[in-house]
């Protein structure tokens, strides 16, 4: 059962990076179902981060913010700090752009905080770059760039070579 849940979550993953926004939703809420019938908490907390996602994308910001907020508690109560982060991430992410940088720098910290001691050089670098994003709208353009050089730094740790040319 746990994992045609995790396959229907996959797929639901598939569907939202082609754009079919309703095909993903219903593709997690099956996972979402599924996984509370199995008990499976963890597996809960990845449907409600992926519904907040499409609620996201779709322009519903409060209603994705609630599913982000209630996978983190989830992620965290289960000790799952990883997973946490990558949530703690999103919300950082959506708290920026709407230009709520004191919300967003909480979640960054607490993120980065989680992604150093793991050595998640790759997550680390995603939010230096958040980072320097902020600075950039917040008109500090030495702050954002010693930010983006940072994130740069982290991404050449581990070979990874994204977004180095926009």
């Amino acid at each position: 059962v746990k994992l045609i849940a995790y396959s229907r979550n996959m797929l639901g993953n598939i569907y939202r990076s082609n754009g079919d926004l309703e095909k993903a939703m219903e593709e997690y809420k099956f996972a979402l179902s599924i996984s509370e019938s199995a008990f499976d908490s963890l597996q809960v907390a990845r449907c409600y981060n992926n519904i907040g996602i499409v609620h996201m994308i779709s322009g519903e910001y409060d209603v994705g913010l609630d599913y982000w907020l209630k996978s983190l508690d989830m992620k965290l109560m289960l000790g799952e700090e990883e997973a946490a982060a990558a949530t703690m991430s999103n919300i950082a992410l959506y708290y920026k752009d709407i230009g709520r940088y004191f919300e967003a720098k909480e979640y960054l910290e607490r993120a980065l905080d989680i992604n150093l001691r793991v050595k998640d050089y790759e997550s680390v670098s995603f939010c230096y770059t958040i980072i320097g994003d902020m600075h950039w709208r917040m008109d500090s353009p030495n702050q954002a760039v010693d930010a983006y050089k940072t994130a740069l730094a982290y991404s050449d740790t581990i070979c990874s070579y994204f977004d180095k040319e926009e």
